[in-house]
């Protein structure tokens, strides 16, 4: 059987939403992994177990990042959205 890469392992293992903690140390490592320096879903995404684990100020940096490395609109204004809520 061939090895999952980085990104395909949290989604083949689910059940994401119930273990936020276990899925936030598993991306940790990823972010200093050169392939994936400009993947704006892994900062996205460390952002949002960041915010379920109630690290607010951590995952505000993460939405931060996320948000400089997209171009796509969508994204950006779903990004700019989730920055906004944190401001309340």
């Amino acid at each position: 059987m061939r090895p999952l890469s980085p990104i395909a392992q949290p989604r083949r293992r689910g059940r994401v939403r119930r273990r936020p903690r276990r899925w936030a140390r598993r991306l940790d490592p990823l972010t200093s992994e050169p392939q994936l320096a400009g993947y704006s879903y892994l900062a996205a995404a460390r952002a949002d177990f960041l915010l379920r684990l109630g690290r607010i100020d951590e995952a505000r940096t993460a939405y931060q990042e996320a948000l400089l490395l997209t171009e796509n609109t969508v994204e950006r204004d779903y990004l700019t959205n989730r920055l906004d809520q944190l401001q309340d």
